[in-house]
């Protein structure tokens, strides 16, 4: 990031005064806008799922959820990041980068339901636990809701509750935790910190060997599922 920045940035020819507020709210913007794709991208594309899946293997949704990170992704999701450095300072981008990802610890979590008007704008707790449920892959941003609003890739959690409300069998109170079904499809062989992180190159390495290639998409359902199928998704026979 730092030697594109230092030899190709546009900020060399404009000028550009990073202490400018201004340029705190587009980098902002920046960031966020690149997590989402980033984010998306590993729910669609084995290869990124393999490890960003040890974030979602958790079956409980608590804020200890937030801190099961993947060693392979760690690796590649800088290169996401990487044009903004045509633009943005290292320590700039860096000082934003970290507050995107502080941001969304507090967001794995049951305990806080809806938040009224912020839930058009922001990531929050009710966003993030559909995005959590191993039937959806929606709900990608990390600071910002609006991307997925924009980019077609929204559920928001009362669509999914009311499903459930509808049925005479069930319990129109019950808690997110209990009507939301965390963690992956596969069942995790090992909560050993080495089986978590490798287990899913098992499918990659088959693929390999029979040429199917590295672009085949997971065992969960694909993230183009549209809003409206949240119904037939979310039925009873599933839970």
């Amino acid at each position: 990031y730092s030697y594109i920045y230092h030899t190709f940035s546009v900020p060399n020819g404009w000028n550009v005064d990073h202490r400018n507020p201004w340029v705190w709210v587009f980098c902002f913007l920046a960031v966020d806008f690149c997590y989402y794709w980033l984010h998306r991208k590993c729910h669609e594309y084995q290869l990124l799922w393999a490890g960003h899946s040890v974030h979602h293997s958790s079956e409980h949704f608590n804020l200890s959820t937030a801190l099961r990170q993947s060693w392979l992704q760690g690796l590649l999701s800088p290169i996401f990041y990487l044009p903004m450095a045509l633009f943005f300072h290292p320590a700039l981008y860096t000082a934003v980068d970290q507050a995107n990802i502080v941001y969304q610890f507090w967001v794995h979590t049951c305990l806080v339901r809806r938040l009224g008007p912020l839930e058009w704008v922001l990531m929050t707790p009710s966003h993030h636990r559909v995005h959590h449920d191993r039937r959806v892959h929606k709900n990608f941003g990390g600071m910002l809701i609006i991307w997925d609003r924009f980019f077609g890739s929204f559920v928001d959690e009362m669509d999914a509750i009311q499903q459930l409300e509808n049925t005479k069998s069930t319990n129109p109170s019950a808690p997110q935790e209990e009507v939301l079904l965390f963690g992956i499809a596969p069942v995790v062989k090992s909560w050993t910190q080495v089986v978590t992180q490798t287990q899913l190159w098992g499918p990659i390495v088959r693929a390999v060997k029979s040429r199917a290639g590295l672009y085949g998409t997971h065992t969960l359902p694909h993230p183009a599922l549209k809003a409206d199928s949240i119904r037939s998704m979310l039925s009873l026979k599933h839970l």
